[in-house]
């Protein structure tokens, strides 16, 4: 007959797949992440290209291509900005941790048009920091500077994947009047 165990590990199976829930998967394996092109021009000359450039290649519903005649849709970077801000200070007063802050905002056209709201991404992580040792700091920063980015660019492809283009007949929103 069947263990106790076998059917405790079915009855979990069958209780989180009936409340909706599945395991996260890669992109191509959920629908609900599917571009809205095939294929896009990326716009060279900010810092979280190589990122985007890199996490476009992972994808394989999404073609990136050279030649910005070629492409569905182009993906430009409309603002980045770093930030280091202190965290932590020591007992003598000294800065004992830093946080590093990076946001980055992209729009996205297709056929000359923009589809959705811009797309804004912010991520930040601490770092520790020491006196003692200021070139290793200095290169580890960077390396954390890096890894910002890259993460960046994987929330912003997760983000363009969930845009719905902008309906210019719609009417506009208008906020409530003041009493």
């Amino acid at each position: 007959m069947f263990s106790m165990r076998t059917v405790f590990v079915a009855l979990v199976a069958l209780a989180l797949t009936a409340c909706g829930f599945h395991l996260r998967g890669s992109p191509e394996d959920t629908a609900m992440m599917k571009m809205p092109f095939k294929s896009v021009y990326v716009a060279p000359g900010s810092q979280i290209y190589p990122s985007i450039v890199r996490q476009l290649a992972f994808r394989p519903d999404v073609v990136r291509v050279n030649d910005i005649k070629a492409a569905e849709a182009v993906l430009r970077v409309a603002g980045e900005h770093q930030e280091k801000e202190t965290s932590a200070l020591t007992r003598a007063g000294q800065v004992a941790e830093y946080r590093l802050i990076y946001s980055v905002t992209v729009t996205l056209e297709r056929n000359k048009v923009m589809y959705g709201e811009p797309v804004t991404v912010r991520v930040h992580r601490t770092f520790p920091y020491s006196d003692n040792s200021v070139l290793g700091k200095a290169e580890e920063e960077q390396t954390v500077w890096k890894s910002l980015r890259d993460d960046a660019a994987t929330l912003l492809l997760y983000r363009i994947a969930a845009l719905k283009p902008v309906d210019p007949l719609a009417p506009v929103a208008t906020p409530p009047a003041k009493r």
